[in-house]
């Protein structure tokens, strides 16, 4: 009796199908917003700050009028992406720094 060749009669066997494993991402570095905050005991209070986005320093004077305050959107006139998130009455001007 001659043996069977190998695409005769012999197949290899399949194995069951493994769930693929996640890959494996480098953790993202927080990121962090550098703030400053000046006059603060008047009612034209400025906050010095960055992007978030592309980090270009930035001056938001705002406004307190004696009113509730209110989340404001401030968008970065370099990018136009939200650039800070102001909780105050009015946002008065967004003006770039230049380094």
């Amino acid at each position: 009796m001659d043996a069977p060749t190998q695409t005769e009669g012999y197949s290899k066997p399949s194995r069951p199908s493994r769930p693929s494993r996640p890959t494996k991402r480098e953790p993202r570095k927080p990121k962090f917003q550098p703030m400053k905050f000046v006059d603060c005991n008047t009612d034209k209070p400025r906050i010095f700050t960055q992007c978030y986005k592309c980090d270009v320093p930035l001056l938001i004077q705002t406004h307190h009028d004696g009113s509730e305050p209110v989340e404001h959107r401030v968008q970065c006139p370099s990018c136009n992406h939200t650039a800070f998130i102001a909780m105050t009455p009015k946002v008065d001007q967004v003006i770039v720094l230049q380094g």
